[in-house]
């Protein structure tokens, strides 16, 4: 997975684009953060406002991809 990312990223460059699916994915992921960290997940072990703001949720989310 690295070595895909690490080619389809120009030298230098700052960002990276997404095809419409890895964008999907990642939406939905964010989403799952945001109610696991911020919502609660009892069946995890995880109370509400493990993370306080969703905001931060979403920027663990993009941290864990």
């Amino acid at each position: 997975m690295r070595d895909d990312l690490d080619k389809s990223v120009e030298q230098g460059a700052e960002t990276v684009q997404y095809f419409a699916a890895e964008v999907y994915a990642h939406q939905q992921v964010r989403t799952v953060y945001v109610q696991r960290y911020h919502d609660g997940a009892l069946d995890r072990d995880v109370p509400a406002n493990f993370i306080d703001f969703e905001e931060e949720a979403r920027q663990f989310a993009d941290f864990a991809l």
